[in-house]
């Protein structure tokens, strides 16, 4: 019998507009990550600009989250500091996911 690990997780997700053409990089430091477009637990994933990387963490993540441009490091998220609520082990309560969008996108915001 496999044990089901419901709620588990964290949704985190990448959404990067900066620079068209370039390639980014999300690293995990001291922990890993579940890279829900490759559907395996990776320590590092890289994504197109414009192209949204969704990926989970465990409530438990120990680390950083390091997003990079090439070998240059852009920022540095602790999930802890991101998220103050402690949302424990409970299944019955979930997460609520993080998106962090950065760069301007077409159709968000201005006039209609």
């Amino acid at each position: 019998m496999l044990p089901v690990l419901l709620r588990k997780r964290r949704d985190v997700v990448f959404d990067v507009h900066l620079v068209k053409g370039k390639t980014y990089t999300v690293e995990a430091t001291g922990d890993w990550f579940y890279d829900t477009a490759k559907k395996q637990r990776v320590k590092s994933t890289t994504f197109q600009d414009g192209e949204r990387r969704h990926i989970w963490i465990g409530r438990d993540f120990k680390g950083f989250l390091v997003l990079k441009l090439g070998m240059t490091e852009l920022l540095r998220y602790s999930m802890l500091l991101l998220d103050t609520d402690n949302h424990g082990e409970d299944p019955k309560t979930k997460p609520e996911p993080i998106i962090l969008t950065y760069g301007a996108q077409s159709g968000v915001g201005g006039a209609p």
